[in-house]
C-alpha cells in the first residue's frame, strides 16, 4: 500500500534535490527508498530488558541500558551495512527514551540537563575512532538524514501527540551538534600538539597545553556524571595505527559539509539542466548512484604486485603512498616531482597547509570503476593492469573529483596572482637567468607567458592541464628539474582552491559532482542509470578518458580493506616467461588468498568489455544532439561574444612576434 505523500514537505524537499527515489513521508510514516514504511507517530524501540526488582539492580540496568542505546545509535549512524538504516537509528534512540523514563522515576537524573540529550551520547561519541566519527558526520550530511529529520519535524508539526517524534528529533539535533563539537575538539587538539612539538620553550608549551579543549564529557556530562563532575575514568586512546588522523578527519568533514551545501543549493539548477536536455525518467540522485555503486579500484603494474614491500608479502601493513615510499628510499620519483605533488595536494586540501604533515596522512589515489572494466578504472600502461578492488566502506573515507587532481584544479588568474608569481620566482628554485627573462616585459618568453595567462583568464573552465609542463608555457627549453620547479610555482600561485573544491565531494553527496560534468558525460551517467534501473548493464563511459578520481584518506590495510584482486593472465605471462616461473607466481597468489581470505582472480580478459563500452559510447554520442542543454549553450555563446574582441586580439597577437622556440639556454647561461 503506497503512502499518501505529504505535499507540503514533499515540495520543500524537492527544492533541496530530495525526490521520491530518496524516500517519502505521509500518513505519519517515513519510507526510505523502497524500504518498509516506519511509523513516526509511535516509533518502535529496540528490545529493552525488564527493569528488575531491586532498586540497585534497576539503577544498574538503567545506566547500562542508556550506554547500550547510545552505542547502538553510533553503530547505526556509521552505516555498517552500507545503507542508511532509519529503523535502527530510531529504534536505538527510542530505547534510550525508555531507559531515560525509568531513570527519572528512580530519581537518578538530578543535575543532568533537562533540555538536552547530549550527556546520553557524549561518551559514545568520544570513543568513536576518527574513521567512525567521519562516517557518522557524513551520515548527517546525507539526503536520507535530511529527509528523516524533516519528516520528524513535520510529524511534530501536524501531530500534537507525537512525543516519540519530538524526542527523536531533539536527540538527532543534539547528536549532530555533539559530533561537530567532537570533530572540532580533535582538530584543535591536533593543531595544539603540533605547536607544542615545534617549540622547546617550556612556558610556551605550558601555555599551549592550557589551550587544549575540554572534552565533550566534561562539557556536557555523561551517564552517571553530570556536567562539572570529577571524572575518575580516563578515556582510552581513540586512535591506533590503522585509524586515520585528526587531519584526515578534518579534511573529510570540511568536504562533506561543503558538498552537502552545494548539493542542496544546486538541486534546482541540476533539475532544470535535465529538463532542458529532455532527459526523462532519470533523477540526479540516480545519476549519482551510478558513481556511488561503482567499484573503488586501484591499478598497479603487475611487477609491483609481487614486490617484497607490497601487499602479497605484507598483507597486514598499510599500503605506502608516494611520500612514504620516497621517505623510505623506495621511490624513483625526483625531489622536484615530490615538491610538485606536495604543492598540488596542499592546494586541493588546504587543511594540509600549515600543518606538520606525517607522510602517512597523505591520500592514496584510486578511481571509481563506473565503466565496470575488469582491469580497473584506470587500466593503462602508466598505472598498470592489476586491479585492486577495495571494500565499499573505504568509499566513506574517500573524497572524489571528476578528474585527476594534477589536472582538475581550477585557475584564478588576475593582476594579483600574476604579481605574486613574479615576486616568488626568486625563491622558486629556477635559475636567476630564467627568473630575469620571465620578469622582463620586453622578452619574448614574458610576452608568450602573459599571452597564455590572458587566454586562460578568459576561460572560466581553465585548469592545470595548461601547466603540464612549465617551460612550454614560456617557450623556454628548461631541464626536467627546473621545469618541475617552475610548474610547482605555477600551481602555487594560480590554482584557485575554492573553485577546485566546489568540484569535489564525498560519498554521500555525489550529486554535487554531477554539476561539474558537461552535457555528454551527464548523458552518459543518465543513460547508465536508465539501463541499471531497467535491469541492464549500468556501465557509464565518460568522454576523453575521464575518470572519477578517489583520494583515500587513512591507512589502506590489505587484509582489512581489499575485497578482491584481479590479475590478467597476459600480464603474468609478460612478467614470468617460463612455465615454472608462471606456476610459482600463481602459487604465491594462492598463498595470499589462503592467508587473508581475499580472492585473487586470474582473468583472461579479451576486448569484449572495450567493444561493449565503445557501442554504449557511440549510442549515447549519437543521441546527445537530442539531449543538449540549449539554454546553457546559448548563454555560454553570449559570454564568449562579450569577450570576442579580446579573444581576437589575444589570438592574433602571436603572429606579431617572432617564434620563441629558439630561446634555449645552457646550464652555464643559467648559472
Amino acid at each position: 500500500m503506497s503512502l499518501h505523500v505529504d505535499q507540503v514537505l514533499s515540495q520543500q524537499l524537492q527544492n533541496q534535490g530530495i525526490d521520491s527515489t530518496v524516500g517519502v513521508y505521509g500518513d505519519h510514516k517515513l519510507q526510505i527508498g523502497n524500504g518498509k514504511p516506519i511509523a513516526l507517530d509511535k516509533i518502535q524501540a529496540n528490545s529493552v530488558p525488564r527493569e528488575g526488582f531491586r532498586r540497585t539492580e534497576q539503577i544498574r540496568r538503567g545506566k547500562v541500558g542508556l550506554e547500550t542505546s547510545a552505542n547502538d545509535t553510533m553503530k547505526a549512524l556509521t552505516n555498517p551495512a552500507g545503507k542508511f538504516d532509519a529503523k535502527a537509528i530510531l529504534g536505538s534512540i527510542m530505547a534510550a527514551k525508555i531507559h531515560l523514563g525509568r531513570m527519572e522515576k528512580l530519581g537518578q537524573l538530578q543535575g543532568v540537563p533537562q533540555d538536552s540529550t547530549m550527556w546520553i551520547f557524549s561518551n559514545a561519541v568520544e570513543n568513536l575512532s576518527n574513521e567512525d566519527l567521519a562516517r557518522v558526520y557524513q551520515t548527517f550530511t546525507s539526503k536520507q538524514m535530511d529527509l528523516l529529520q524533516a519528516a520528524l519535524g513535520r510529524e511534530v508539526q501536524i501531530n500534537s501527540k507525537a512525543d516519540d517524534a519530538a524526542f527523536a528529533a531533539e536527540a538527532l539535533f543534539d547528536l549532530n551538534a555533539l559530533i561537530v563539537k567532537e570533530v572540532n575538539n580533535r582538530a584543535m587538539a591536533c593543531q595544539i600538539k603540533n605547536a607544542i612539538e615545534q617549540t622547546n620553550n617550556l612556558q610556551e608549551r605550558e601555555n599551549l597545553d592550557a589551550m587544549m579543549p575540554k572534552s565533550i564529557t566534561e562539557t556536557y556530562g555523561e551517564i552517571g556524571y553530570p556536567p562539572g563532575s570529577e571524572f575518575t575514568r580516563v578515556n582510552p586512546n581513540r586512535r591506533n595505527e590503522t585509524d586515520m588522523t585528526a587531519m584526515n578527519l578534518m579534511t573529510l568533514v570540511e568536504l562533506s559539509s561543503s558538498s552537502a551545501t552545494q548539493r542542496a543549493n544546486n538541486a534546482p539548477h541540476e533539475a532544470k539542466r535535465l529538463a532542458n536536455r529532455s532527459v526523462d525518467g532519470v533523477t540526479v540522485t540516480q545519476m549519482a548512484d551510478v558513481m556511488r555503486n561503482a567499484e573503488l579500484t586501484i591499478n598497479v603494474p603487475v611487477d609491483v604486485l609481487f614486490k617484497d614491500t607490497f601487499i602479497l608479502k605484507k598483507p597486514n601493513q598499510a599500503i605506502l603512498n608516494i611520500f612514504q615510499l620516497k621517505q623510505q628510499g623506495m621511490s624513483s620519483k625526483s625531489d622536484e616531482y615530490i615538491a610538485l605533488r606536495d604543492t598540488a595536494e596542499k592546494k586541493v586540501f588546504p587543511e594540509f597547509d600549515g600543518h606538520q604533515l606525517d607522510p602517512a596522512e597523505r591520500p592514496v589515489y584510486g578511481a571509481l570503476n563506473v565503466m565496470q572494466h575488469g582491469k580497473g578504472a584506470v587500466a593503462n600502461g602508466e598505472y598498470g593492469n592489476v586491479c585492486i578492488v577495495l571494500k565499499d566502506n573505504v568509499k566513506k573515507r574517500s573524497t572524489f573529483s571528476s578528474s585527476d587532481t594534477f589536472f582538475a584544479p581550477k585557475l584564478k588568474i588576475n593582476a594579483q596572482t600574476k604579481e605574486t608569481f613574479y615576486k616568488l620566482l626568486d625563491g622558486s628554485g629556477v635559475s636567476p637567468m630564467t627568473a630575469q627573462i620571465l620578469r622582463d616585459p620586453n622578452s619574448e618568453a614574458h610576452k608568450k607567458f602573459e599571452l597564455m595567462l590572458d587566454r586562460l583568464a578568459l576561460d572560466k573552465n581553465s585548469n592545470t592541464t595548461a601547466f603540464k609542463t612549465g617551460g612550454k608555457t614560456t617557450g623556454l627549453n628548461l631541464s626536467d628539474a627546473e621545469d618541475s620547479k617552475l610548474r610547482t610555482l605555477l600551481f602555487k600561485c594560480f590554482v584557485d582552491t575554492e573553485s577546485t573544491r566546489s568540484n569535489m565531494t564525498t560519498y554521500e553527496n555525489m550529486e554535487s559532482l554531477v554539476t561539474g560534468l558537461d552535457d555528454l558525460d551527464g548523458n552518459m551517467l543518465a543513460d547508465a542509470a536508465k539501463r541499471s534501473r531497467e535491469g541492464g548493464n549500468g556501465m557509464a563511459v565518460l568522454s576523453g578518458g575521464r575518470y572519477i578520481e578517489a583520494q583515500i584518506h587513512g591507512p589502506i590495510v590489505p587484509s582489512r580493506d581489499i575485497a578482491e584482486i584481479r590479475v590478467d593472465i597476459s600480464e603474468l605471462e609478460s612478467l614470468y616467461t617460463t612455465p615454472e616461473e608462471l606456476e610459482n607466481a600463481k602459487a604465491e597468489l594462492q598463498a595470499f588468498t589462503r592467508e587473508t581470505g581475499i580472492p585473487v582472480i586470474i582473468t583472461n580478459l579479451d576486448d569484449a568489455i572495450d567493444e561493449q563500452s565503445s557501442i554504449i559510447r557511440q549510442n549515447v554520442e549519437d543521441q546527445s544532439a537530442q539531449h543538449i542543454d540549449r539554454e546553457a549553450a546559448e548563454q555560454a555563446l553570449a559570454e564568449k561574444l562579450e569577450t570576442l574582441d579580446e579573444r581576437i586580439r589575444l589570438h592574433a597577437f602571436p603572429r606579431t612576434i617572432p617564434p620563441v622556440q629558439n630561446l634555449e639556454f645552457t646550464d652555464a647561461d643559467k648559472e
